[in-house]
């Protein structure tokens, strides 16, 4: 990951009402980096592409939109993004992917973007990717693999040597069945999920202070409950087939005075919401 290294974009939208968020990260990156190339996927048909093209036609520079049919989750978005990319442009370098969710479920400001125009710009060796990392205390197994830690989905950067020793798949469709669609939590998991992975997914997933639509598994949420199962196993597996095949994991690491102003920021954001000020979209609880 170069500083002569082109960077592309994949960026995926699925909750109509988080739109103009990702469009405001889109226009965000795309002013402080380099894009080659850039494709937003639409991962629901509720996002219509002349809704898209009309909000994006004068703000971002050129890019490309492209229609999936939700299949794999967001991981599967993301792979159709990839292979627009390596159709479209032949060769890529480093791929920035992000998704809607970007500072709705998660905080994301400007001190995130210039952290990650810093990886982008260094000249450190390639076979990496960056990100947010998040970590269990206990090593995790899955599909035979194991780890502590992985990057969370919704802001990665990963060059195109890391993506090379993964054959560029970064969706595997067999992980679906790594899920059953069942009610019955000690049939939910698949015999590739190994026990501590199981402990640690189920609690986050069924279980209150978890994921924030967390809810006890039950016939009437089971396909929910398994669709999320599958994009957390996916995104814990990426990272551990990227470990495996010798790629370097890079935390999106912030300045000390960059930590400052998100922890001012985090407070005065907490203001707004008791006072009923913050124009933020709430979350869906779409599936």
């Amino acid at each position: 990951m170069v500083a002569t290294s082109e960077t592309f974009l994949i960026a995926l939208s699925y909750y109509p009402t988080y739109f103009s968020s990702l469009v405001k990260s889109i226009e965000a990156f795309r002013s402080r980096l380099e894009i080659a190339a850039a494709v937003i996927v639409l991962n629901s048909r509720a996002v219509s592409v002349h809704g898209v093209r009309s909000a994006l036609r004068s703000k971002s520079g050129p890019f490309h939109v492209i229609e999936h049919t939700n299949e794999g989750g967001e991981f599967g978005g993301y792979q159709a993004g990839l292979d627009f990319l390596r159709h479209d442009a032949g060769k890529i370098g480093n791929v920035l992917i992000l998704n809607d969710t970007l500072g709705i479920h998660y905080e994301f400001y400007p001190e995130h973007m210039n952290a990650m125009r810093r990886h982008i710009d260094d000249e450190a060796p390639s076979q990496r990717i960056v990100g947010r990392i998040d970590q269990a205390d206990q090593l995790l197994s899955l599909g035979g693999l194991t780890g502590n830690r992985w990057v969370r989905s919704n802001l990665i950067l990963i060059d195109a040597a890391a993506l090379k020793s993964i054959d560029h798949r970064l969706y595997l469709p067999e992980i679906a069945g790594w899920v059953r669609e069942s009610a019955d939590p000690n049939e939910f998991f698949g015999d590739e999920v190994g026990p501590a992975t199981k402990a640690r997914t189920a609690k986050w997933l069924f279980e209150a202070g978890g994921w924030y639509d967390a809810a006890p598994l039950s016939p009437a949420n089971q396909k929910r409950l398994s669709l999320k199962a599958r994009s957390i196993l996916q995104e814990l597996y990426l990272t551990m087939r990227l470990e495996h095949a010798g790629t370097t994991i890079v935390d999106l690491e912030l300045h000390e005075d960059e930590m400052k102003r998100i922890l001012w920021k985090r407070r005065t954001s907490k203001l707004l919401r008791k006072i009923g000020l913050d124009v933020r979209p709430r979350r869906s609880n779409v599936a």
